[in-house]
């Protein structure tokens, strides 16, 4: 019976063996990659149509056992082409892998530049290609990121060449610390400083960024890290986002040596300008008159017309000499108007549009040449650059940008690689004054009458004494070039005799070592530096506004910094469905900053070379400063993968820094984790066509910003007491033989950094056999111990000391999505869009209410608890308790007494998309983007309004019957005709008329700065590139052509929004904290260009 039982037993095992053998079967192989011949460990294959997969072992080799109806593997692996490959019956299938070119769309750089797989990232990062950045159409790296990544924010600082930018990730997280994005280059931190010193801080220079130093010819692709997750590797530099630059490599040709040449030319102009009006002529109440600042005088067209009455007799009264102008005529004094004769001796009924005075149609020419190649051991690339610029001011506006670079990576050994890069920028530029500037370009140009032509600007002036006085500063406001008496420049002489230029010289390397001794282990060192030196020269001419007798200023500014980072990563492939990494790693980072300061006043020598000798030795005045910071720190990262579908990335950094605080603890921990869940990868989700892929996010971390170098203890400065009744006492003042007094600013030696929180939760999609792709994410973070100056009472010998004291927070949703719309043989249409917004709040003030922002203006750009970010606190017209105007006994509001929230500059949201079509060799692309219910305070309208030169204030109204009162008072007759229009503030028609604009109307007034704040929303159509692609052609063969692309863009041609000054992207403090300010900024350009891109 047992003997029985025992034989059925085997009987039925062996059955089932057979049937198990007839229902499966075992594949085995090796993965190689194609361009090295090396093992590939950790390459994915999975069994089409179900949940089988495995991963190649460090070996490279798998076994997997499939079920007999298994028809197709599919072998994926990062970096590479994914490889379908049918069965066909056999049981060893071996893999070559070639590289992607199209990685983008699978790899990811994280924030060490090292290659991540980008559906098993958990962090929000976005990456574009560096030919997008390059077929912007923009001259610098960060204009041609506009509108193309969501929750990024990137606004020029005016139209100059080589001007700053703005770039601002999910919103603002410092004080006074730095608020910009920390830039990789090939994993080496770069500087993008854009620091104004010297005269051009008060003057109106807007410095350039020195992340625009790069030519985006040279990027091969740029990744943006936005959550505090990706870059807390970082620690305390990285609360900003920050945004990873991969340069262009070399590639495995076999040999051959490829060619390109690239030639771009560009034709730009203003793209918006303030409108002003031509009715009126310069004088005040109607009546002409040559020495009045404002044009609220005589209406030009009702002149007799005809050549002016000059003065020209020497013993009549009101002759002032006379200017002999550049083409040799000659001009005198015109006599004033009265009741009688409004006009005076003003005939002229020429007008001439101010907004076009000192401007033209700039252009650049964009060159450059690349040459790159390998073989299996070395790889090169080698690129030159030339820009050549002309800006959209006559003179004085011009940029030339020349780069090198070499890539180099050599394959020393199987396991021992090296790589090395060096990048040479060398830039000469000048750019023009702006923003509140006696000399600035704007302000000198839109106050000036209409009825004043400026092109006439320089000349001889001969006093009545008959005495000759040269280069005469011919404007409005001293329409004879009397010396030394100018008042408002003209702009025309400024741009000709005033100069601020700039001359840089560049270079950021690297050098990287790869030690893999075996498989599962690999070593990076790599160091790097990053020098410049910018010689900066402003020279204000005798006889400018701002400088009467003359101003020379040289600047020399240099930062050097260096970093070393060496780590380790060791991979553990455990079982076919439990693998991880680990990552150990030091870093050093030093930043010296060096700045020389020399000026002097009062030429000796009006003509003389920019030397400093020039003037007496009271007038010159010299002044340094140096900077060390310095920050190590250690750091971990541990990768864990679960049945390929859980992804888990922890991170750690310890750091310390020489700008913490001595009583502080000596270092600070940085820690992040972060989790993918590919929940496409259920059984549930398998053989759907519709859905294709699903992951699901969930990010946390911890990164810092570190306090400025030297807040933690008191500094010394040269004594030096002045006050608005005397020139004031120096202690270096060879009288006092010398003298140092304590800073007013109390050092503090508990700083510590500030410390920004950030949880993230999103999705990602994708449909259709991943023609949709979607991502939405979700974030909130929350920035304590913000360094907040904070007032001292005078007994203390102190004014403020700086401390951790403020808090800040930051909440948004970011879209993105990427539609490919058709793909019928050798048409296709794809859309891409991006939407997100910010909210963000000011928490906490260490019991203030307020804080006015240090590059604040008018406006008063301002930190309010309870607020948003940098809201203008300022005045309004005095209100009742219910929020009425209350209104003085003649009709009008009266002048507010506090101050309020008048205006939000942060946008509600923001949002772009682009449009591509393609047939066969013809492309075409197009961008729009929009920035929605941000505010802008537009200063230069309400000064305009002051000066009567507005567009606004040129209306004619007629008072009604019964008369009507102004401001003042006084009632204008019915049937009266006045330079103004009615209006009614709730108590009647009044008379809003040149006491009006001069007064509580304008912004030269502070009864109510809130009239002045507009909406700022824009949309645009940012760029529209039309190519073609002429290859394949009998010539390129005799030649070895490969390719010729054809290529018209236009940038900025469409703007569409209410705000009625220039370009609502700019702002007259630059890449500041506070944003929204137009007071006089230089305008902003549209550009279309022609490209030819050659390749051989």
């Amino acid at each position: 019976m047992i003997q029985k039982i025992l034989a059925i037993t085997l009987l039925t095992f062996l059955l089932n063996s057979q049937l198990i053998y007839g229902q499966n079967k075992q594949i085995s192989g090796t993965v190689t990659l194609s361009y090295n011949n090396k093992i590939a460990e950790g390459v994915t294959i999975n069994v089409e149509g179900s949940t089988i997969n495995t991963l190649t072992d460090a070996s490279g080799k798998y076994t997997l056992n499939i079920p007999q109806s298994a028809t197709t593997l599919i072998f994926s692996f990062i970096g590479t082409k994914t490889v379908r490959q049918n069965i066909n019956g056999r049981s060893i299938i071996n893999i070559s892998l070639v590289d992607d070119i199209n990685e983008l769309d699978n790899v990811v750089i994280t924030a060490l530049g090292v290659k991540g797989e980008r559906d098993k990232f958990a962090s929000s990062v976005t990456s574009l290609k560096g030919n997008t950045i390059a077929k912007s159409g923009e001259t610098g790296v960060l204009n041609g990121l506009s509108g193309k990544v969501s929750g990024v924010i990137v606004s020029r600082n005016g139209g100059d060449p080589g001007a700053g930018s703005y770039i601002q990730i999910r919103g603002q997280n410092t004080i006074s610390g730095n608020a910009q994005p920390l830039f990789i280059i090939d994993g080496i931190p770069v500087s993008n400083s854009s620091d104004n010193i010297g005269a051009a801080k008060s003057n109106g220079i807007i410095q350039q960024s020195r992340i625009n130093d790069i030519n985006p010819d040279d990027i091969e692709r740029v990744e943006v890290l936005k959550g505090a997750s990706a870059a807390a590797v970082w620690g305390s530099r990285a609360a900003n986002g920050v945004i990873v630059i991969t340069t262009k490599k070399g590639k495995n040709t076999g040999g051959k040596i490829d060619i390109s040449f690239k030639s771009t030319v560009s034709f730009d102009q203003v793209n918006k300008s303030h409108k002003l009006q031509t009715r009126y002529g310069q004088g005040s109440d109607g009546i002409y008159n040559q020495s009045n600042r404002a044009s609220f005088g005589d209406i030009i067209s009702d002149r007799l017309g005809g050549e002016d009455q000059y003065i020209t007799n020497p013993t009549a009264a009101g002759y002032q000499g006379y200017v002999t102008l550049a083409d040799g005529s000659l001009r005198y004094t015109i006599a004033a108007g009265n009741s009688a004769n409004p006009h005076g001796g003003k005939r002229d009924t020429s007008t001439f549009d101010h907004t076009k005075d000192a401007f033209q149609t700039g252009y650049f020419v964009d060159n450059s040449f690349n040459i790159s190649g390998g073989n299996e051991k070395s790889t090169f690339a080698l690129s030159f650059g030339n820009l050549n610029q002309d800006g959209v001011v006559r003179s004085a506006s011009d940029y030339e940008r020349k780069t090198v670079r070499l890539n180099v990576t050599n394959k020393l050994t199987n396991w021992f690689t090296a790589t090395a890069n060096i990048g040479y920028t060398k830039i000469n530029s000048n750019r023009v004054q702006e923003g509140d500037n006696a000399d600035g370009i704007l302000l000198s140009s839109l106050r000036t009458p209409a009825d004043f032509n400026n092109n006439f600007y320089n000349g001889t002036y001969t006093d009545p004494s008959g005495q000759l006085f040269p280069n005469a500063h011919v404007s409005y406001r001293n329409p004879l070039g009397k010396d030394l008496n100018t008042i408002y420049a003209n702009p025309n002489w400024n741009i000709t005799n005033n100069y601020n230029s700039s001359e840089v010289d560049r270079i950021v390397g690297s050098l990287q070592l790869d030690l893999t001794p075996v498989d599962w282990l690999t070593t990076t060192a790599r160091v790097g530096i990053d020098n410049y030196n910018d010689n900066r020269l402003e020279r204000f001419a005798r006889n400018s506004a701002n400088f009467p007798r003359g101003l020379l200023s040289k600047n020399w500014v240099t930062e050097k910094q260096f970093n070393t980072d060496l780590f380790v990563i060791a991979k553990k492939t455990i079982s076919a469905d439990f693998n991880g990494s680990l990552l150990l790693g030091f870093n050093y980072n030093s930043r010296r900053r060096e700045s020389l300061t020399g000026s002097i006043t009062n030429f000796i020598i009006p003509t003389a070379p920019d030397i400093l000798t020039n003037a007496i030795s009271t007038n010159l005045s010299a002044s340094n400063f140096n900077s060390l910071n310095v920050t190590y720190g250690f750091y971990a990262q541990a990768d864990f993968e679960a049945y390929d579908m859980l992804f888990l990335t922890l991170t750690g950094r310890n750091e310390a820094a020489s700008t913490f605080g001595n009583k502080t603890k000596n270092n600070f921990f940085f820690p992040s984790a972060a989790l993918a869940w590919q929940f496409s990868k259920l059984e549930l989700f398998n053989d759907q066509s519709l859905f294709n892929f699903g992951k699901l996010r969930l990010t946390w971390g911890q990164v810092g910003i570190q306090p400025q170098p030297y807040q933690n203890f008191n500094n010394f400065n040269a004594a030096n007491y002045i006050d608005g009744f005397s020139s004031g006492l120096s202690g270096i003042s060879a009288i006092y033989n010398g003298g140092y007094v304590q800073s007013t600013i109390a050092g503090n030696d508990s700083l510590r950094p500030e410390i920004k929180t950030e949880t993230e939760v999103g999705v990602d999609f994708r449909f259709f056999k991943n023609r949709v792709s979607f991502a939405a994410t979700a974030y909130f973070n929350k920035t304590k111990d913000v360094i907040l100056p904070i007032s001292l009472p005078a007994s203390t010998g102190f004014t403020t000391y700086n401390s951790n004291a403020a808090e800040l927070e930051n909440k948004g949703i970011e879209l993105e999505m990427d539609l490919d719309v058709i793909k019928i043989n050798d048409f296709k249409w794809n859309i891409s869009a991006n939407f997100s917004t910010n909210k963000n709040k000011v928490i906490s003030l260490a019991g203030a209410n307020s804080y006015s922002l240090p590059d604040s203006f008018i406006a008063n750009a301002s930190l309010v608890v309870g607020q948003p970010f940098g809201v203008f606190l300022s005045t309004d017209f005095l209100k009742n308790d219910s929020g009425s105007y209350v209104l003085d006994t003649n009709g009008f509001p009266q002048a507010g007494t506090g101050v309020e929230v008048i205006g939000n500059p942060n946008p509600e949201w923001r949002a772009g998309i682009g449009s591509t079509f393609s047939y066969k060799d013809f492309a075409l692309f197009m961008l729009f983007d929009t920035v929605q219910g941000n505010d802008i305070f537009n200063g230069t309208r309400g000064s305009l309004y002051a000066f009567g030169t507005h567009a606004d204030v040129g209306n004619t109204a007629t008072a009604p019957t019964g008369g009507i009162k102004d401001v003042s008072g006084k009632t204008i007759a019915a049937g009266t005709t006045f330079q103004g229009e009615i209006t009614d503030f709730g108590a009647g028609p009044v008379a809003l008329n040149q006491a009006w604009y001069q007064g509580r109307g304008s912004a030269s007034n502070t009864a109510s700065y809130k009239q002045f704040i507009e909406d700022g929303s824009a949309s645009r159509l940012r760029e529209v590139t039309l190519s073609y692609s002429l290859k394949n052609v009998k010539f390129f063969k005799s030649n070895q052509l490969s390719k010729i692309n054809f290529s018209l863009t236009g940038r900025n041609l469409i703007l569409w929004t209410k705000y009625s000054g220039t370009d609502p992207e700019s702002n007259v403090t630059g890449a500041g904290l506070a944003r929204g300010q137009d007071w006089f900024t230089n305008p902003s350009t549209k550009s279309l260009l022609f490209t030819v891109l050659v390749k051989y």
